[in-house]
């Protein structure tokens, strides 16, 4: 049972990469996302500090704005609920709390 456990988990993290290279890919392209162009793409940042677990899918950067975009395979509302109130706010503090 564990090994099936093991499989399906790692079928939904292939899927889950898949899609993330998907969308970097596209949003590598032309670097323009809602109407806003970008001049950097970054792809699975982690930050600086070792004491945090977050890790960014993708980040889209210019000089006036950033973009996070969070990939999910399968997305779920508690995932836009943990990235508008946790991610997004612990990237506030990680980068602009100077």
């Amino acid at each position: 049972m564990r090994r099936v456990g093991k499989q399906v988990g790692s079928i939904g993290n292939n899927h889950g990469r898949m899609s993330e290279d998907f969308f970097y890919s596209a949003l590598a392209k032309k670097q323009l996302f809602a109407g806003i162009q970008f001049d950097k793409i970054l792809k699975n940042v982690k930050p600086p500090t070792a004491r945090t677990d977050i890790e960014y899918d993708i980040l889209l950067i210019n000089g006036t704005a950033v973009a996070l975009i969070e990939v999910k395979y399968l997305p779920h509302l508690n995932d836009l609920k943990k990235l508008v109130t946790d991610k997004v706010e612990k990237f506030r503090r990680l980068y602009f709390s100077r």
